[in-house]
């Protein structure tokens, strides 16, 4: 088949496109990330339309419930009725190129392990990756929104506030003003000490119900929300949240528990003729911590057999230790971290910029590494494969980065009951395949609203309905595409600010040494609200009003210092008019790049990598300061006991580096110190809402407040967990940190002496597209190890941001004085299929050390 355009390919997997034109280049694009990635674009559009469970089964049955509510199969088609000539016509390249790869090449063999041929990919399909990556960088905004109603509910508005908080002390607000939307008239000290005096009453109350319950027979009733029924039973077994209640001696006992979805795959053999099924699950965090001084390390098992025509059955609960230690949604880094300096900085005279965004590390890549060529126009960078988009690259004029905006364009929307009725009831199929039995249907219904489909659940006894850009057809184009002919930084802002797609911080430079940030997408424009918290909207009076038009959105250009940082903090005064987001990311990763990169005289691109690569965590030494705190109190007995623990502690020097004793014991007591400051939420808050769960990137900033700026900690909050004093209390939390790292101990063989923070944190990449998966092939392959797992600089805190499953998918430095070379290290590389190539090991080990790859055309 003769075509307008050629691909060579360099040792790193990274094509180099030729072509005649622009779309010629946008045709060869999609069949190189077909033969890459196919595997993975399947995987996108069958996850943003609730259809994955027809290829992985079970496992993938509860995503599916979530996703098809929103019915994005229907959003794509109007999508791709509403879009330019030009859009289309770019589209369309796009997937023939997919295609030709499709008909005529031998595809990746997991679809033959699957048993699958993908059909056709469309330009709906481009958009439905598009929808994906408002998912990835979106979706979280809906339980925080749930978390944040809650709390709104229960507490007034100041302690709302301060358990909210969106700036801190490191947060530099760049543009708009100076303070954030949540000011508070000084310490809530008052609210703070009623709360733990409940949290206590609660506790100890729950603890005396709970108790009975362990190791003893018990009859149980299911609880439902609105009626009993197999098919409620069902739902809420593949969602994982059930209620039940436990009858002992005559009294009944409320608990609510998380099923265990391990073994769920005896759902395809329940229906409404079974006599009974055997269910196990979790009690949820408040009341799993009544058994334990430390929860972190133990579970509650909740056993029960239940018949399903009655709802009804016999159960207990089990204390069980966890076979691992345990990690919080709070420890995983948000977002991504770019920066860019002008010529008078640089050492070339020319921009440069650094990208790195983190997101869950995984195989496939999310990213994928291209070059283009056509007419005189030359391109590099990276893009989601699926979409013809490069996200973060340059031409021969200009270069740009994004990071996630860590904004909130999702609102929940209370809906009354009459109104609620009369909304249109919908009921769809989900194909489920079973790899040991015969495949099965699941029926799901789910009720849409004027604004969205609702809440499988009632959210303070409403109603919701769910308000998203992402649902909005009206949200998308593919005019982002055009970055790939700008030639200067004025016509990059424009085409951002115009460009509807996931919204996004944009970092732009060009070679006559303009930068500039703004961002680009489709951002709401509240009205009479601030979107943290479920409302009841009123016309006239809350309501979004479109869309900000490209004029209205905020931009820096050339500032004097002659440097832009971007890492997901806050950068929005209560001045500017629009309420973009609540959830910001810490301050301390921007605030630290500046001060390097400011401390320079001259920036190349190895002072770039290296700050990418910086491992200095100041916010933990509050911690650190806080353990020797203590030291006086310390009995001869603690001396002796938690010496181990003091000797690692010796070479801490601020710095996450995978060689330090020290930050084991520094990072594993700010594990318990955040549980430990956060469990009175839990038990006030869930004692009404059971599956409750806090989640706050800047928890740090209402710990330092707590323990380290305020006096309060005291006798009174020592007595909530059981301390004649403060001190005591510390302690007790150093004693949990040896507990931990004795296990630790035990999975590495070590001595606790010898231990690093290198064997904790260590790479743990998921399987992207085959996760879900049952296939023993694929279990095989995370057997042999085929992933990396190497020890990890970095932390949390850090600008190097790694933690375990999270990280930088890809680091990339660019210099506008060579803009056909390349400085990065990336995940995996470009590299798609565990079981047919074999080549990305390299890729992952350059990842893991650090090791710069220099990706230049003229020598592929």
């Amino acid at each position: 088949m003769e075509s307008n355009w050629t691909i060579q390919t360099s040792k790193y997997g990274i094509p180099l496109i030729k072509a005649k034109t622009q779309l010629d280049a946008v045709e060869a694009l999609g069949y190189a990330t077909a033969k890459d990635r196919l595997i993975q674009m399947e995987f996108f559009r069958r996850f943003v339309t609730g259809s994955l469970a027809q290829l992985y089964g079970i496992s993938a049955l509860k995503s599916d419930m979530e996703m098809i509510k929103f019915d994005f199969a229907a959003c794509a088609d109007k999508v791709v009725d509403r879009l330019c000539n030009e859009d289309i016509d770019r589209l369309n390249a796009y997937c023939t190129g997919v295609n030709r790869y499709i008909e005529t090449e031998a595809l990746p063999m997991e679809f033959d392990v699957l048993k699958y041929r993908p059909p056709a990919w469309t330009p709906q399909s481009c958009v439905l990756v598009s929808i994906y990556t408002h998912y990835i960088l979106n979706y979280q905004n809906l339980q925080d929104e749930i978390m944040m109603t809650t709390l709104r509910k229960q507490f007034d508005e100041q302690l709302y506030y301060f358990y909210t908080p969106d700036t801190d002390r490191y947060t530099n607000i760049l543009i708009h003003g100076n303070h954030g939307n949540r000011n508070t008239n000084g310490f809530p000290f008052h609210q703070i000490k009623e709360l733990y005096q409940k949290a206590h009453d609660i506790k100890q109350s729950r603890k005396a119900e709970i108790t009975t319950l362990m190791e003893q027979p018990c009859r149980i009733e299911l609880v439902f929300e609105g009626h009993k029924s197999y098919a409620a039973f069902r739902k809420q077994y593949i969602l994982g949240e059930m209620q039940a209640d436990f009858d002992i001696n005559n009294k009944k006992i409320r608990t609510a528990f998380h099923i265990d979805h391990k073994a769920s795959s005896r759902l395809n053999s329940i229906d409404e003729t079974t006599e009974e099924i055997h269910i196990e699950g979790f009690l949820p965090e408040y009341l799993k911590s009544l058994f334990s001084d430390n929860a972190n390390l133990f579970d509650i098992k909740v056993v029960l057999d239940v018949k399903i025509n009655t709802s009804q059955g016999m159960g207990h609960l089990t204390l069980v230790r966890s076979k691992y230690i345990r990690h919080k949604p709070y420890e995983s880094p948000q977002g991504s971290n770019c920066m860019i300096v002008n010529g008078r900085l640089s050492k070339s005279g020319f921009p440069m910029i650094a990208n790195d965004p983190h997101l869950p590390l995984t195989f496939p890549n999310l990213f994928y590494m291209v070059s283009l060529e056509f007419d005189a126009h030359y391109v590099q960078g990276f893009m989601i494969p699926g979409t013809p988009l490069i996200v973060s690259g340059n031409t021969k004029n200009v270069c740009w980065g994004i990071t996630s905006t860590a904004s909130d364009f999702m609102d929940l929307i209370f809906v009354e009951e009459s109104a609620a009725s009369s909304y249109r009831q919908t009921e769809k199929t989900i194909k489920v395949k079973s790899v040991q039995s015969a495949d099965f249907e699941e029926t799901v219904q789910f009720t849409t609203g004027e604004y969205g489909p609702l809440l499988e659940r009632k959210l303070e006894g409403k109603h919701v309905c769910i308000k998203w850009t992402a649902s909005d057809p009206g949200a998308y184009d593919f005019y982002f595409a055009n970055m790939e002919t700008a030639s200067s930084t004025q016509e990059a802002v424009e085409i951002a600010q115009k460009a509807g797609c996931v919204p996004v911080n944009l970092l732009v430079g060009d070679t006559q040494n303009n930068i500039a940030w703004t961002i680009a997408g489709y951002i709401p424009k509240r009205v009479g609200f601030y979107g943290d918290t479920a409302q009841y909207w009123e016309e006239g009076k809350i309501f979004w009003d479109g869309y900000m038009k490209p004029d209205e959105k905020p931009v820096i250009v050339n500032p004097q210092e002659n440097i832009l940082v971007s890492a997901n903090d806050r950068i929005f005064g209560q001045e500017y008019p629009y309420r973009i987001g609540h959830d910001f990311a810490n301050g301390w990763r921007t605030n630290r790049i500046t001060e390097l990169l400011s401390s320079k005289d001259e920036i190349d691109e190895e002072t770039m990598w290296s700050i990418q690569r910086d491992n200095c965590c100041e916010p933990y030494h509050i911690y650190y300061k806080l353990i020797h705190s203590v030291q006086g109190a310390l009995s001869n007995e603690d001396k002796n006991k938690l010496d181990s623990l003091f000797s690692l502690l010796e070479d801490w020097n601020k710095y996450a580096d995978k060689d330090n004793h020290a930050m084991l014991v520094v990072h594993s007591f700010r594990d318990k110190l955040i549980h430990n400051t956060i469990l009175p939420l839990y038990y006030v808050v869930g004692d009404t809402s059971p599956f409750f769960t806090y989640h706050w990137y800047k928890i740090d900033e209402v710990v330092m407040s707590l323990w380290y700026d305020a006096s309060f900690y005291s006798n009174e909050a020592a007595a909530f967990y059981g301390f004649a004093d403060r001190q005591r209390l510390l302690i007790s939390l150093l004693y949990e940190v040896k507990t931990e790292l004795s296990i630790l101990s035990e999975l590495t063989k070590k001595n606790i002496e010898d231990m690093t923070w290198g064997d904790l944190n260590q790479a743990n990449p998921s399987l992207h597209a085959l996760g879900f998966s049952g296939y023993s092939i694929f279990r095989q392959l995370n057997k042999k190890e085929k992933l990396p797992k190497e020890p990890l600089n970095g932390c949390t805190m850090a600008v190097n941001a790694v933690f375990i499953n999270v990280g930088p998918l890809f680091r990339c430095v660019i210099n506008l004085q060579n803009p056909t070379s390349m400085m990065l290290n990336h995940l995996g590389g470009n590299y798609g299929s565990l079981l047919t190539d074999n080549q990305f090991n390299h890729t992952n080990l350059a990842w893991t050390s650090g090791e710069k790859v220099m990706f230049k055309k003229h020598t592929e």
